[in-house]
């Protein structure tokens, strides 16, 4: 699929079929999470018996505002058009009254989160590992990259798996932040997680800046590896007594590059082909990062891409 402009998405054909309530096709399974806009459930088709995840979209959400409604039904579009063996996959989209329902793979494996942090305390995972992990998250940016998509929430929690421990199994989720690349007002509003959010997407939120684009999601790639890689990431700011004052120094050290150096006790056991795969996501000038193709073809993950 060539590229997407904001003109043609605009025309595409829409992925909502008709309206219906859930329970004519499925049968509601236990909840499964909760987000800002919404809810996941288990679900399994009467008819066939297929197991799925369904993601329940709450419409109202955009009090009434056409471009926030539109903006809300786009997440299901934007992830269905990135059909890709490492991207969730999208099987239906339908409504019911203020509801939008996303019938979706069902991956229960649980996030790499839940891999990198289980018990809620950070570990590091082997760089054979982590390599393997990063080759296919290279793999399903690529395919966002070149249809014009930028997913904006590129973060551990992101990226699920089939099976618990199988990181054969990676498979990218969650479009609720994702935008084209070509819509310069989308692509200026400050979003994602602190955490993993690039200088540019930073600047934006501080002063009006020109419009960032797939290059912060090669950032938050950076931000990922060095977190599996050593259990911490590369910019933390210190904890104070006044909590509220973490996220703005958190924003200084991000859009000045003041992060730990990629040295020392913790990358002693860690290869030069990975160091520097970090550093190259990790550029402060959004030119000169990584490309998700040229991620692909970066030593570290030599031979590995081929699988994907």
């Amino acid at each position: 699929m060539a590229t997407l402009n904001a003109a043609d998405f605009a025309r595409e054909a829409p992925l909502v079929i008709g309206e219906k309530p859930l329970e004519q096709d499925f049968v509601q399974g236990p909840l499964l999470g909760k987000g800002t806009f919404g809810e996941v459930w288990k679900c399994r088709h009467r008819e066939t018996g297929q197991v799925c995840a369904v993601k329940a979209v709450n419409l109202k959400m955009a009090k009434g505002d056409p471009k926030k409604k539109a903006w809300l039904m786009q997440e299901a579009q934007l992830q269905a058009l990135c059909q890709h063996d490492k991207v969730v996959k999208v099987f239906e989209v339908f409504r019911w009254g203020n509801i939008l329902y996303i019938i979706e793979e069902l991956l229960g494996g649980g996030s790499l989160m839940d891999l990198a942090c289980p018990r809620g305390i950070w570990g590091h995972l082997p760089e054979d590992r982590v390599a393997f992990i990063a080759s296919q998250v290279v793999a399903a940016l690529a395919k966002l990259h070149h249809i014009g998509v930028v997913h904006r929430d590129i973060k551990p929690d992101q990226f699920l798996m089939a099976r618990p421990y199988d990181v054969s199994t990676v498979k990218l989720c969650d479009f609720g932040l994702a935008g084209l690349a070509d819509d310069f007002a989308a692509m200026k509003i400050p979003c994602g997680t602190p955490m993993f959010m690039a200088p540019e997407a930073m600047e934006t939120a501080m002063q009006p800046r020109a419009p960032y684009g797939p290059p912060v999601d090669m950032w938050a790639v950076g931000i990922t590896v060095h977190l599996l890689l050593l259990g911490e990431p590369p910019f933390y700011p210190p904890r104070t007594h006044r909590p509220k004052d973490e996220v703005p120094r958190l924003h200084r050290d991000i859009v000045t590059g003041n992060r730990k150096p990629l040295t020392g006790r913790g990358w002693a056991a860690v290869s030069g082909e990975a160091r520097d795969f970090v550093e190259a996501c990790l550029q402060l000038d959004p030119a000169r990062r990584l490309t998700a193709d040229q991620a692909r073809q970066h030593p570290w993950l030599a031979g590995l891409n081929a699988q994907h």
